[in-house]
């Protein structure tokens, strides 16, 4: 059954024009000939010498260790902000005591300029915190009434239908307040993103903090490299317009069903959504052994590049355990087992210390070459959409970090893989709860994923 739930549309429909190349390229050439009227780099860098001088950042090391620390901390900022900007407004939606209290805080800090919050907030807050503070100070009254003005809009003639109806408030809330205001929300938490971008950049530049962003913009200003200032103020553009986009693409594609399924997580809740094609049945599915042979291969050539694989700091710990017998609980004493089994194995063939942790390599890449490929195999008898599976495959087999951990002696990567068994476990069970609970090899292969989650992890049990 389709649902009936409809985007609602706003009653003010704000024109969107679209950038052009040429409006673009008029505004570069205004800015070059103003750098050539200028002629001096220090007064007016041209666009030529920005762009340049952004490629040169965009090698280094400080740069990326900058855009990673004012990111994280600006988006905390915006997550806490919309956060509890959220809660606020269905609270003072449900009860009118709560708006009225809200008010008065929701009046100053909209009033309240970003450089008195700061100043004011630097006596209690650290600077290289300071970020987060301004960024959810200015989010919080934005998303505050921008949410409470789109839920005091939901149909009145369909919330009094959902109480005659007895309808459960949870899906009350989902399908006629969120769902209907979902594309305003999303373009209301995109412009709240963009200010705290604002806001958490000029923080960084009054307070300074090491390692930020701001504090590459106070050098370049202090010591008059115009170009550099250009250029971190272009990488702030782009960075904020990366993550609006990525915030306005999550809530109207992955909102709905994480809304519906959140123990899946975005990834397979998006793909729980997607409907088969009707022609999906003519399509040839991929068999399991062509997974597990992709992955094995990939997984096998970053082994052979790191010979015998990536030794953790952890490894000589269980390794003097396994062979005194004296364990300790900072290990799993399962995971301790097997990797000093499989150490004193390639050892007693090969004779070698390197093959030793060479085979627990081996045995760990092919175990999680399995399970990814039951996951693909999972995925593609539901979804039968050949794109899809094919880019969960490509992400599997070729993104850096899987093939790193598969050759790693952490106890990480086992635990891992079978996180992402469990959850599609968890999300065969919400298909169809009854013929899950009615099948004895499903529930084994429940509960032995969740024993070896408990067993290779001391905190999996929780």
């Amino acid at each position: 059954m389709r649902s009936s739930t409809t985007f609602r549309k706003t009653d003010v429909q704000s024109p969107r024009v679209a950038v052009r190349p040429w409006a673009i390229a008029f505004w570069l050439l205004l800015w070059q000939i103003a750098a050539m009227a200028v002629g001096r780099d220090f007064l007016l860098a041209s666009p030529v010498t920005v762009l340049l001088r952004l490629w040169e950042l965009l090698r280094t090391a400080a740069f990326w260790s900058a855009a990673l620390h004012s990111t994280s901390r600006i988006l905390l900022g915006f997550l806490l902000g919309a956060l509890a900007g959220g809660v606020c407004a269905g609270l003072s939606l449900r009860w009118r005591r709560v708006r009225e209290l809200i008010a008065p805080l929701h009046a100053v800090l909209r009033a309240i300029p970003v450089a008195s919050f700061v100043i004011v907030a630097l006596i209690w807050v650290p600077s290289r915190n300071l970020s987060v503070l301004i960024s959810f100070l200015i989010v919080f009254p934005l998303i505050y009434a921008g949410t409470l003005s789109e839920l005091e809009r939901a149909d009145e003639k369909l919330l009094e239908m959902a109480q005659l109806f007895r309808m459960k408030p949870l899906r009350r809330l989902i399908y006629l307040y969120l769902l209907p205001a979902l594309p305003a929300l999303a373009n209301l938490c995109a412009t709240a993103m963009g200010m705290a971008w604002k806001s958490g950049v000029a923080a960084e530049l009054i307070s300074i903090p090491a390692g930020s962003i701001g504090e590459r913009l106070y050098k370049a200003k202090v010591y008059l490299m115009t170009g550099e200032l250009f250029a971190w103020t272009l990488a702030i553009v782009l960075l904020s317009a990366v993550c609006a986009r990525l915030l306005r693409f999550m809530l109207r594609r992955l909102a709905v069903p994480v809304m519906a399924a959140p123990a899946l997580g975005a990834l397979a809740s998006f793909l729980f959504t997607l409907a088969p094609k009707e022609d999906a049945g003519e399509q040839r599915l991929l068999p399991f052994p062509a997974f597990f042979l992709l992955f094995a291969l990939c997984y096998g050539a970053v082994l052979l590049a790191l010979w015998p694989g990536i030794i953790s700091f952890d490894f000589p710990h269980e390794i003097e355990q396994y062979t005194s017998g004296e364990y300790f609980a900072a290990h799993p004493v399962f995971h301790t087992l097997l990797l000093g089994g499989l150490y004193q194995l390639g050892e007693a063939l090969f004779g070698s210390m390197n093959a030793g942790a060479a085979l627990y390599s081996v045995v760990q890449l092919l175990l999680l070459a399995a399970m990814f490929a039951w996951s693909c195999v999972f995925v593609q008898r539901r979804v039968r959409r050949r794109s899809v599976v094919l880019a969960l495959a490509a992400f599997f087999a070729l993104m850096p970090v899987h093939g790193a951990m598969a050759v790693s002696t952490a106890k990480d990567p086992l635990f891992s893989g079978l996180c992402v068994v469990l959850c599609l476990l968890l999300w065969e069970i919400a298909e169809d709860p009854d013929a899950f609970l009615c099948s004895g090899p499903r529930i084994a292969r429940f509960a032995g994923c969740c024993l070896g989650i408990a067993l290779l992890r001391n905190n999996g049990v929780f």
